[in-house]
């Protein structure tokens, strides 16, 4: 064979050995696969070293970041507990914690904090497990510290007549007092809210049975005034009508407490309770007895609105601790302004005698009108105008005057 004859031969199995759309050879072809691979290899490792963490610790800080940056942990259900990996992060709680707070310096005694076991790994930024056992641990030793300690001695409650009783400004020593009653509240409103618009404190008794009594009574106490409930009471005359749900003396224990707790429910916000009419059932001992061991439960006081000279509730209240105070004058037997004028001036007699007096009245007009040309004379007259909570009696003598008529 000619010498041309073996250099094309050659040259067509160079030719045949040749693979893809460029022109490489299959060796040449793996070989530059395997320096990519080689290449791409040894570019990740340096990344990571630079980086400062290998292959695990990333892929931590990818299953941590989404667990540290939402508000609530996530939730795992037992199967997926059970598929974890050993080396896996531990578990993060679901103790309520929304952001758990950075480890504390100190316990709440000032103490050092417990330190964590020298064996534990350290925690990393943003790791709940640790923050949260450590704030566990504070709040554990604190209650541990409060249960030690002896409890704070606890104030005796003040009593709802206490607690209710408006405020006024204290007199002076030797200043008399008085304070005006305004019985029969809230049948007529326009002059229920007339009585309201008065300087005070007053002390306003609304009826049990006036309708939505509420919206005033709300208003009065806004105003400064303080509240009775007006509670019905049999009176010696069986024609006249007290109203619906009266206090009578034949009735059994059960039905007069009955109607009592109903009339208490009809507002809130009162100081106890005072008779409308009442001139017999005041002088029932028994029924007595039972409406003011009632009051005394439920920490009120009785006014005796005194509708006769007979009337046992001062003497009764007194024997069994209640809190109580009887009226001195009625304003407005005699519906006429000048006679209005009459009798607040002999409440003030009284007051300047005794040092004190409690005037009841109506929501007449008269005595609307008498009453709102009298009230701002008191301070010129170095008389205080008080609530009738503040001339409870608790054992000082009963200095109440007789009435002269019925109210």
């Amino acid at each position: 064979m000619s010498e041309t004859s073996r250099a094309r031969q050659r040259a067509m199995a160079r030719q045949a050995r040749k693979v893809g759309p460029i022109g490489y050879t299959t060796r040449q072809l793996i070989a530059g696969a395997l320096g990519v691979f080689v290449a791409g290899a040894a570019i990740g490792t340096t990344a990571g070293l630079l980086l400062g963490g290998g292959s695990e610790p990333a892929q931590v800080a990818e299953r941590t970041a989404p667990d540290v940056q939402t508000p609530t942990p996530n939730v795992q259900t037992g199967s997926d507990l059970d598929r974890q990996e050993p080396n896996s992060l531990a578990k993060v709680p679901t103790s309520g914690y929304a952001q758990a707070p950075e480890p504390a310096e100190a316990a709440p005694d000032g103490t050092a904090a417990e330190a964590a076991p020298a064996s534990a790994a350290p925690a990393m930024p943003g790791d709940l497990t640790h923050a949260l056992e450590i704030t566990d641990r504070i709040v554990d030793d604190g209650r541990r510290q409060a249960a030690a300690a002896p409890p704070p001695a606890e104030p005796a409650g003040l009593p709802a007549w206490r607690r209710n009783a408006a405020a006024y400004p204290a007199p002076g020593p030797g200043v008399a007092k008085i304070a005006v009653v305004i019985d029969d509240l809230g049948l007529n409103r326009p002059n229920a809210r007339a009585t309201v618009a008065l300087p005070g404190p007053l002390t306003l008794a609304f009826m049990t049975y006036a309708p939505n009594p509420g919206e005033l009574t709300r208003a009065a106490r806004q105003a400064g005034h303080e509240l009775l409930v007006h509670m019905p009471m049999q009176p010696s005359d069986d024609t006249t009508d007290p109203g619906p749900k009266v206090l009578h003396g034949e009735l059994d224990r059960s039905e007069l407490l009955a109607r009592l707790d109903w009339g208490l429910s009809r507002f809130d916000g009162y100081v106890g309770i005072n008779n409308h009419m009442g001139s017999a059932f005041t002088r029932d001992a028994e029924g007595m007895r039972t409406v003011l061991a009632e009051l005394k439960r439920r920490g009120l006081m009785f006014l005796d609105s005194r509708t006769i000279a007979g009337s046992v509730a001062g003497p009764l209240a007194a024997e069994m601790g209640v809190a109580h105070a009887t009226r001195d004058v009625f304003l407005d037997n005699n519906r006429d302004v000048a006679a209005i004028r009459a009798q607040l001036a002999k409440a003030e007699r009284i007051a300047r005698e005794t040092g004190s007096a409690i005037a009841i009245g109506h929501p007449y007009d008269e005595t609307i009108q008498a009453l709102r040309a009298w009230l701002p004379t008191l301070r010129d007259k170095d008389i205080a105008l008080v609530p009738v909570s503040a001339l409870v009696q608790d054992g000082s003598p009963d200095v109440a005057q007789l009435p002269e008529g019925g109210g």
